[in-house]
């Protein structure tokens, strides 16, 4: 992959890759002696604590995260931590990942299209602070797949409507379960119905 990055990045005249390394830890020593504008680092799954490691190496450059990883949480903890545009493995085509490397270099930040949105609906969430309460002990977050699983989607179709990865979804339907003390989804489904008809979940 990093020999079709480098390909790729060659071919736009505005840009001059000075080298590709295999991992962070190689990087740093390479940064002291490249000084690059930006610095492409695919990684996946995120780790914040990575990304934080490379801003603090990065001796001025701008980072541009290449991932596969779509929850907005991970992302946002990983644009806090110190990357100025992230773009997601499959969201783009050959010529754009170059227009976001200039971009980024030139002070710009960008955000693939699911980023935007997932982030978005994360804030909207209100899951940035502390999940609470509501209802028969379900956060907020809970109740919104909750009223989803009832409305007949699935985990994937979950997962695709909130930005957030199957995995996710899967640990916050245990997490139902468990409070609901359901045994399956169609306990679940009947046990909800139960709560909300005698007004017992609200937002």
């Amino acid at each position: 992959m990093r020999l079709g990055l480098r390909s790729l990045l060659n071919a736009h005249p505005d840009i001059d890759v000075v080298g590709d390394m295999p991992d962070g830890a190689a990087a740093a020593d390479a940064l002291r002696l490249s000084s690059p504008d930006v610095i492409l680092f695919s990684i996946s799954p995120l780790d914040t604590d990575r990304v934080r490691a490379l801003a603090r190496d990065a001796r001025g450059a701008r980072i541009v995260l290449l991932t596969s990883v779509a929850e907005p949480a991970a992302l946002s903890r990983a644009v806090a931590a110190g990357a100025h545009s992230c773009v997601l493995h499959g969201q783009f085509q050959p010529g754009e990942l170059a227009e976001v490397v200039v971009a980024t270099a030139c002070g710009q930040s960008y955000l693939s299209a699911p980023v935007v949105n997932g982030l978005v609906a994360w804030l909207q969430g209100d899951v940035l602070t502390s999940p609470r309460p509501v209802g028969p002990g379900l956060t907020s977050r809970e109740i919104e797949i909750m009223r989803l699983i009832t409305g007949g989607l699935s985990n994937r179709g979950i997962a695709d409507r909130l930005f957030i990865s199957e995995k996710t979804v899967k640990n916050h339907v245990y997490s139902i379960y468990k409070r609901l003390g359901a045994e399956d989804r169609g306990h679940a489904i009947r046990r909800w119905r139960d709560v909300t008809s005698n007004g017992r979940a609200h937002e």
